[in-house]
C-alpha cells in the first residue's frame, strides 16, 4: 500500500497518466524514462570507448553500470515493469524515441573525439534535468536519497567531460540546463570521483 501511495503521488504531482501495475511500460513514467536513459548512456559510453579509446568514456561507463542497477532495483521495488529487461544489445530500444536519440548521438560522436565528448555531455545534462524533476516531487526518503546520489555522480560525469573537452582546446556550453544551473555544477568544488582524468 505504501508503494502504491508513493507512485500515486509521483503520478498526480507531475500530471502523468499511466497504468503502473498493469504491466504496461510507458516513458511518461519518470522512473521508466530514467531507466531507459541510463541504458542509453551506458551503451553510448561503451560504443565511444570502443571508437575513440579515451579513458573518460570507459571510466564513466563503469559508473553507469551502477546507475543502471539502481534504477532496475527501484523499478522492481515499486512494481513497475522494467523496459530494459533482457535487452543487452547496445543501442537497441523498443521505444523508438530512444532509438532515434541514440542514433543521433552516435552519429554526432563519430565525427571526432571532441564531438563524442560533447554528445555525452549533452546526454548527462539531460539526465541531470530529469533526475532533478523526479527529486522535486518524490516524497519517499529512500527513493529521494538514491536519486540525489545519482544526481551528484551525474554532475561529476558532466564536469569530467567538460574538462576533457577543454583539454582538447574546445569549449562546451550548456544545451539543456540553464547557464546558472550549469555553472553551479561546474563550480561545485573538488570531486570525490575520478573519471579518466589526467
Amino acid at each position: 500500500m505504501k508503494q502504491k501511495n508513493i507512485l500515486l503521488a509521483l503520478i498526480l504531482s507531475a500530471g502523468f497518466s499511466i497504468s503502473v501495475f498493469s504491466g504496461n511500460v510507458s516513458t511518461d513514467d519518470p522512473l521508466v524514462k530514467m531507466r531507459l536513459n541510463e541504458k542509453l548512456s551506458y551503451d553510448l559510453y561503451a560504443d565511444f570507448a570502443d571508437m575513440w579509446k579515451l579513458d573518460v568514456f570507459s571510466s564513466i561507463g563503469e559508473s553507469k553500470v551502477v546507475h543502471k542497477m539502481r534504477m532496475k532495483s527501484l523499478l522492481k521495488k515499486l512494481g513497475i515493469k522494467d523496459p530494459v529487461e533482457n535487452n543487452f544489445d547496445r543501442g537497441s530500444f523498443e521505444n523508438q524515441e530512444f532509438n532515434k536519440i541514440y542514433r543521433e548521438l552516435i552519429l554526432r560522436g563519430s565525427v571526432s573525439e571532441t564531438e563524442a565528448l560533447k554528445a555525452c555531455a549533452y546526454n548527462e545534462e539531460q539526465i541531470i534535468k530529469e533526475l532533478s524533476d523526479c527529486i522535486s516531487f518524490v516524497s519517499d526518503e529512500i527513493l529521494e536519497k538514491t536519486l540525489l546520489q545519482m544526481n551528484l555522480t551525474t554532475g561529476a560525469h558532466l564536469r569530467a567531460l567538460v574538462k576533457a573537452i577543454n583539454r582538447k582546446g574546445d569549449l562546451y556550453s550548456p544545451q539543456v540546463l540553464s547557464k546558472g544551473e550549469f555553472d553551479a555544477i561546474m563550480g561545485s568544488g573538488k570531486d570525490n570521483f575520478s573519471f579518466g582524468e589526467e
